[in-house]
């Protein structure tokens, strides 16, 4: 840091001139904060104060700024109305990642007399103070405040624990990390009023504590406490926006740090599971915990000393919501409604007379002043929506992929929000989402909703999504009509069947007390005890279709065995048939198990179109127990191609994790015949349990599935292998690795190799992601058992650099030839036709492939 000495004229020869030490002490200086003093030359562009140097712009000033030591210190630019050149300072705000403060137009610098001398900003007209302006880093461009205070003309360095304010909260911040804290900072959206934000950097353990003088001290628990004295945490809920340490003795720190600052504040704080992330949501710019895979991750409670009961919990998406079910009304032609109950009273009516319209699903929720989707809680407040959670409501709702209709109205100043906010929210929905336009209203004609303005005049619908360029729906006179009357949206082939009721269960209860009840609306089938719901809709002659099931969030400790799914997805609350589509005859799926390349199998509530199956598939129609079936609300944001590829075309559809396969039985195969349709086929009638087997992975190694630990996982690393090795089942050729150089061998050669970032499959780490998924049979163990511990596929042999080749001699291995720019495709053997692999290569003989023999 620059301790407020270096001045420069600019735009001399050689080095910046600097003040002499006479002109240093005309004046009082900041720490932190550099001088330069510009003019205007005669054409009218920025140049050095003194000499008549070149034109300077953004870059030339930012190379004045850094060789004379002003690299990480804010910039004060000491000229009259340097705000007419605003883009220039604001271009160099971006290249130096600091504030620069500049005198606004009209305005001049004039020194006050005083101890010191202090350079004062006055308007040339009136004379009066004018506050410096604060040019922020475009990228990181925020309304709060700098590092320093700007107050009467002046410049005043601030005092105490460095700080940027949140929305209900700070975050702490040092000298280093000021500008992109307070950046982050801006991002965050307003959260629930009764919890608290603390924001802090982890360093050892421990919590960083800046000051406004430029140093910083890491501090514990209860140094924390004292430090936020001021701030009323004492009964309050306080979530720490943080990052876990990866190194173990950190983390125990930490945790008791945690623990001690609420002890000491007498507050209840929230803190992200260990090895989890704290990340701003964007559908919401709420906090989230995440996990390192990007999934939604669980919050931690530290409780002081006769604490009550917490008023939040985790929620699907990671972030802290209000204890208690939100507040869900449902109406036949609007089955989710979740608004303030003035708002509902006023449309109850209204809602009352619309009905379900084919291949639509209206509804209707609370927008925030910023524009976000929020939903009513019990304790009164609206909390912003987050995706997983308003897909759960959704589906709760009866919801089968149709296209979404929003009722919800809203002012000009929130269409923006409403937009950024929405698009977010629903995109992995996929499925076109319409809303009102600003300051526009609904009413019922002839049953369906109508957008009206203020003057009762119809108005069209709007796109959520602007750039989505197919439409299935247009709006006539307000109207929402097919633009192919026989057209259906891809997702869906109708409106959903009413959930079934559980016995006993009121049909639709009203959600609020102060409404008047409606009567209910009989399903259209009941749950028969252990038995799934079934509608009568048939989508072939023999095959029936079964009813969406009800979801339920999986108990803690599940084990799924797939990293990119939720820790506790959501999953069915009752018993569903659901069609796997099979690559081998059902005999063979009961003995050795269903031939996949994923550690899951994906079951659809409507078997496949005639003719749809391909040669050598067979049809399964297996019974899933109750959390068996997960909903794909539970797919993290950062789900693989191939999942999106695979769910993106079929109707509804649910995973079969191998983890859970336990839970699903055979009850009925079909064959297809020569006709294209389906043949049901004799059946075991003790409904054997379904079990999975890994083949035809991308990889090409058989027995092991395509979601696969990777080598290296950090940065390039150097691998061995012996030629000749063990033999691998593969498609397209595969080479054992070693991590450290063997002994000499007789009769081999060993390879150096240069393997890249994840190009190599580590097998005892795949093994032990396996480890307790009885239902899943692959050959990780044995390839363990058989010392296998890496495998590097052969379509990546092209991306491996041979770095020597080397012979068994007599004192040891030597090296032999010259195996500079060669790749391992080069050195050996057919290397360049193993990426040319069959679609389907053939299935391994057993469950376990073995590796075969030294």
């Amino acid at each position: 840091m620059n301790n407020g000495t270096g001045t420069v004229a600019g735009g001399l020869p050689g080095l910046p001139a600097k003040t002499t030490g006479a002109e240093r002490a005309e004046y009082r200086r900041l720490d932190g904060l550099f001088d330069i003093w510009l003019r205007v030359g005669a054409d009218g562009r920025l140049a050095g104060a003194q000499g008549r140097g070149a034109p300077l712009d953004a870059t030339a000033i930012a190379d004045l700024v850094q060789r004379g030591g002003g690299a990480g210190d804010d910039v004060r630019v000491m000229m009259d109305g340097a705000a007419e050149h605003r883009e220039v300072f604001a271009e160099l705000a971006g290249i130096l990642g600091r504030d620069v403060h500049i005198a606004p137009a009209r305005s001049k610098l004039r020194y006050r007399h005083g101890t010191h001398r202090e350079p004062a900003l006055v308007d040339t007209v009136t004379g009066r103070p004018v506050d410096w302006l604060v040019i922020q880093p475009p990228a990181m461009a925020t309304d709060l405040p700098g590092w320093y205070e700007a107050a009467g003309g002046l410049l005043r360095p601030r005092t105490g624990v460095v700080t940027a304010p949140l929305p209900g909260g700070i975050t702490l911040a040092t000298r280093a990390d000021f500008v992109a804290r307070r950046a982050a900072a801006a991002d965050l959206a307003a959260g629930h009023p009764e919890l608290t934000t603390i924001g802090a950097a982890v360093r050892g353990g421990g919590f960083v504590l800046g000051d406004y003088g430029g140093s910083y001290q890491v501090v514990g628990g209860r140094r924390l406490a004292a430090a936020l004295s001021e701030m009323p945490l004492y009964g309050a809920e306080v979530r720490m926006w943080i990052r876990w340490p990866f190194d173990g003795d950190e983390q125990a720190l930490l945790h008791g740090n945690l623990a001690a600052f609420a002890e000491n504040t007498g507050a209840i704080v929230w803190a992200p599971e260990r090895n989890a992330l704290t990340e701003i949501l964007e559908s919401c710019h709420d906090l989230s915990a995440a996990d390192r895979a990007g999934g939604p991750a669980a919050w931690r409670a530290y409780l002081p000393p006769a604490a009550g009961s917490s008023r939040f919990e985790s929620d699907l998406d990671g972030r802290l919501s209000p204890v208690g079910k939100r507040i869900v009304s449902s109406y036949p032609g609007v089955p989710l409604v979740t608004v303030a109950p003035e708002r509902e009273r006023a449309m109850a009516a209204r809602y009352a007379g619309l009905r379900a319209q084919h291949g639509l699903l209206h509804l209707d929720l609370t927008v925030l002043a910023d524009g976000r989707w929020a939903a009513q809680h019990a304790d009164g407040v609206p909390h912003a929506l987050g995706p997983r959670v308003l897909h759960r409501m959704l589906r709760a709702a009866g919801w089968q992929g149709e296209d979404l209709v929003l009722l919800a109205g809203y002012p000009g100043s929130a269409a923006s929000g409403l937009r950024d906010y929405g698009t977010q929210l629903t995109s992995g929905l996929r499925a076109q989402v319409w809303i009102l336009p600003p300051d526009a209203d609904v009413e019922s004609l002839n049953g369906t909703p109508r957008a009206v303005d203020r003057d009762g005049r119809p108005v069209d619908w709007q796109r959520l999504d602007l750039g989505e360029p197919q439409r299935r729906w247009r709006s006539e006179n307000g109207v929402l009509v097919a633009t192919d009357r026989s057209a259906r949206p891809s997702a869906v082939a109708g409106r959903a069947p009413e959930r079934p009721l559980d016995p006993g269960r009121p049909a639709r209860p009203t959600a609020r007390p102060d409404l008047p009840p409606r009567p209910p609306t009989p399903a259209t089938s009941s749950l028969v005890p252990n038995r799934p719901a079934v509608s009568r809709t048939p989508a072939s002659p023999d095959l029936p279709v079964s009813a969406t099931p009800s979801l339920v969030t999986a108990r803690r400790g599940l084990r799924h065995g797939i990293d990119w799914l939720a820790a506790r997805p959501e999953v069915n609350e009752e018993p569903v048939d659901l069609y796997v589509v099979c690559g081998c005859p059902p005999a063979e799926a009961v003995e050795r198990g269903v031939p996949t390349p994923h550690l899951f199998l994906v079951g659809t509530l409507r078997p496949p179109a005639p003719g749809t199956l391909a040669a050598g598939e067979h049809l399964l129609r297996v019974r899933v127990e109750p959390g068996g079936a997960v909903d794909t609300s539970s797919i993290n944001v950062h789900e693989p191609p191939v999942v999106q590829a695979l769910l993106a075309n079929r109707e509804k559809a649910y995973l079969l994790p191998g983890g859970l396969l336990g839970r699903t039985r055979l009850v009925a195969s079909y064959d297809v015949a020569a006709s294209g349709h389906l043949t049901a086929r004799a059946t075991p009638p003790t409904g054997p349990a379904l079990a999975m087997r890994c083949s035809g992975a991308e990889h090409g190694i058989e027995g092991l599935p395509s979601d696969v630990s990777r080598w290296p996982w950090e940065h390039d690393a150097t691998a061995y292998a012996l030629l000749p090795g063990p033999k691998i089942a593969s498609s397209n050729g595969a080479l054992v690795l070693l991590r450290r150089r063997p002994r000499v061998r007789p009769g081999h050669r060993l390879l150096e190799l240069r393997v890249p970032w994840r190009r190599a499959v580590d097998v005892r780490a795949t093994a032990l992601q396996m480890a307790g998924l009885a239902p899943v049979r692959s050959a990780a163990a044995a390839l363990l058992e058989a010392k296998v511990e890496l495998l590097l596929p052969g379509g990546e042999y092209e991306r491996v650099d041979v770095v020597r080749v080397l012979t068994a001699g007599r004192l040891g291995w030597r090296a032999v030839g010259d195996a500079s720019a060669r790749t391992l495709a080069e050195l050996l053997p057919g290397g360049g036709d193993r990426t040319n692999r069959p679609e389907r290569p053939s299935l391994p003989a057993a469950s376990g492939t073995q590796p075969g023999s030294h």
